[in-house]
């Protein structure tokens, strides 16, 4: 199929979609900057295939032979872009992550996606997805944006405050950094962040991005955007230099965004008498290698609790790499 042909079975994907009428997209907003809650049926059938090339047998039941045809069709094309056993959406050298771009381009018209088996495949499957499953996908994404919405409403505007004293700037750096909800994961981690279009793609099925998890996982996410370049992170990057602990500290910073954003949350629902275990400790991320928790726990709480200053803490744990 050339280009005009892609063009053409686009029209017709868009023509057969139920008109419904421009709704504002959900958004909360800290200060100046907002999250704005996208939840689009191209993004989300771009992440089921995703999803169902590594997982095959959640193939969906009750679509028609015809349909059924195209499905596997788009799954083998996706197969061979997910096989790796790094493999990531967006961070790879592939047609797949050409896709996952354009789709995170709010500028970039459906027409422009490079003809290939992969988009091929997408379209192919785009009327069926949106008939028989998108509505699904649709209403958990909107219940999940709702529960979210609600707890930064309640306890978002003190996380947002705290995190940005830590950092020592904004937490949200953009002005409408966009969430677009996908209701099955591309990867296992089911989350990522582009800081150049700054963006966050999360996933509404997954355990560990609900309720509480919710408000801890959104500014987690966000803060991949503004935590490199935070005053913080050069300060510690400054001192791990003066150390010759370059290679330590870039084994650090990672756990260490986990812990600080995990432990803001922690006390932020504390106060209000709500138990909660963030994120890393709930999901064992750390279980294989617990050395930088437990210096983080020894060196970094200590400032989190209000006992010693941010340069302190900075120089102890450090100097304890």
């Amino acid at each position: 199929m050339n280009k005009i042909g892609l063009l053409a079975a686009v029209v017709s994907v868009v023509l057969q979609a139920p008109v419904a009428a421009k709704a504002s997209e959900p958004r909360w907003q800290c200060n100046e900057q907002a999250l704005v809650f996208n939840n689009k049926a191209e993004n989300n059938l771009h992440a089921y295939l995703s999803f169902l090339a590594r997982n095959p047998s959640a193939f969906p039941d009750g679509l028609n032979a015809q349909d059924r045809q195209k499905w596997h069709a788009a799954i083998a094309q996706y197969q061979l872009h997910t096989s790796q056993p790094r493999f990531h959406p967006l961070f790879s050298d592939s047609q797949l992550s050409e896709l996952t771009e354009h789709l995170f381009d709010a500028n970039s018209a459906v027409t422009d996606l490079p003809v290939n088996d992969l988009t091929r495949g997408y379209f192919a499957v785009m009327s069926s997805y949106r008939d028989e499953i998108w509505p699904q996908h649709r209403a958990q994404n909107q219940a999940w944006t709702q529960q979210s919405i609600a707890l930064l409403d309640k306890y978002g505007e003190q996380v947002c405050s705290r995190l940005s004293d830590i950092f020592g700037t904004r937490v949200i750096v953009a002005q409408q950094h966009r969430v677009l909800t996908v209701a099955r994961p591309f990867t296992h981690g089911g989350a990522f962040t582009s800081g150049r279009n700054l963006i966050t793609f999360i996933n509404s099925y997954q355990a560990g991005f609900k309720d509480w998890f919710a408000l801890e996982m959104l500014f987690h996410e966000v803060a991949h955007t503004s935590f490199p370049d935070s005053p913080l992170y050069q300060a510690l990057q400054s001192r791990a230099k003066e150390q010759g602990k370059q290679a330590e500290f870039k084994s650090l910073w990672h756990p260490m965004l986990f812990y600080i954003v995990g432990e803001v949350t922690r006390q932020t629902l504390a106060e209000q008498g709500h138990a909660f275990v963030p994120y890393a400790h709930w999901k064992g991320l750390y279980k294989n290698r617990q050395d930088p928790l437990a210096k983080l726990n020894q060196y970094w709480q200590p400032y989190m609790a209000g006992q010693v200053s941010q340069q302190q803490a900075i120089n102890n744990l450090i100097d304890a790499l």
